[in-house]
């Protein structure tokens, strides 16, 4: 009898504090915050949290400061597994200002925290049960990246990347065991020096195992194996709120969908169905949208932005 596959996600949490402001701030300028809200965030939380709402079986491992159980407990509640989410007695857990603009446009700046405590010993163990159906999942706010790849890698696991923040050491970072890569146009250019993005998801394709995915904000989605090329359009939405964590909605539901070995075309309109939707609310996770949710969306045939 097959078992249901666990997404293994090795990610970033946080404690997201998230300021509603006329504009984003710029050098040497002060501005008023019309309202301040604490939420739990972190790329990696936001990508379980979507995964999990797309329907995927997920474990989350990382690792929060003592000031961070109820981010565990938030977790839990979202049927997310947390038995490899660590608490670190010596470390703070990272925490994310936000500020957020009238238009829903935002900027971000990041302290780790915790994050960066991950350690192999904790990966070894997070994965020793894994399975060959499982798969792994990761950003850059933990600063392991290419050792979970490897290890993905060694142990016969299907890896997705989604390498944001970029920083200099992943510039030559090899890509070739990835079975999923997920950048957007500013991320890309940490590994490709193309401008036109179908030559860009082009060569990404062609450098990774599976599927390189290319997201460009209301412009949509492409992607590549290196062979073929998929477009995906944007979704209009009545208003747009806060894209904090449209990105993360879109790899969540993305990865679900991929593991429920969905087309590469459903999955994509599945994903940017979700990541539109999240747009549309305030917050990072209280805005990720249910399957069910994403579902209604595309049923209701909302147009191509």
């Amino acid at each position: 009898m097959p078992t249901t596959p666990t997404l293994h996600n090795i990610g970033s949490i946080n404690i997201d504090w998230v300021y509603q402001l006329p504009a984003i701030v710029r050098p040497g300028e002060t501005l008023s915050s019309s309202r301040r809200e604490r939420f739990v965030g972190g790329k990696g939380a936001n990508q379980s949290v979507a995964a999990a709402r797309a329907g995927q079986r997920v474990e989350h491992i990382g690792r929060v400061g003592q000031d961070g159980g109820w981010l565990t407990e938030l977790l839990e509640a979202e049927g997310i597994g947390t038995q490899h989410l660590m608490t670190d007695p010596e470390t703070p857990t990272g925490h994310a200002i936000i500020q957020v603009d009238r238009s829903g446009e935002n900027a971000i700046f990041l302290l780790p925290g915790a994050n960066h405590r991950i350690d192999r010993a904790q990966l070894d163990r997070a994965l020793a049960t894994a399975t060959p159906d499982d798969w792994v999942l990761t950003q850059n706010e933990t600063g392991n990246a290419q050792q979970v790849i490897e290890l993905a890698e060694q142990r016969g696991l299907r890896c997705a990347f989604n390498p944001a923040p970029i920083t200099e050491e992943l510039r030559g970072m090899t890509l070739e065991s990835l079975a999923v890569l997920v950048v957007n146009e500013t991320e890309s250019r940490a590994f490709v020096e193309h401008a036109q993005p179908e030559a860009v998801v082009r060569e990404l394709g062609q450098r990774v195992s599976g599927l390189a995915v290319l997201t460009r904000g209301a412009n949509g989605v492409m992607a590549s194996d290196g062979r073929q090329v998929w477009n995906a359009s944007g979704r209009q939405v009545p208003v747009v709120r806060d894209t904090t964590a449209a990105g993360d909605t879109f790899t969540g539901f993305l990865i679900a969908a991929l593991m429920a070995e969905q087309s590469v075309d459903d999955a994509l309109a599945t994903a940017t169905s979700a990541a539109a939707l999240a747009v549309t609310r305030d917050g990072a996770i209280p805005s990720i949208p249910t399957a069910e949710e994403a579902a209604r969306f595309i049923a209701e045939g909302h147009e191509p932005a």
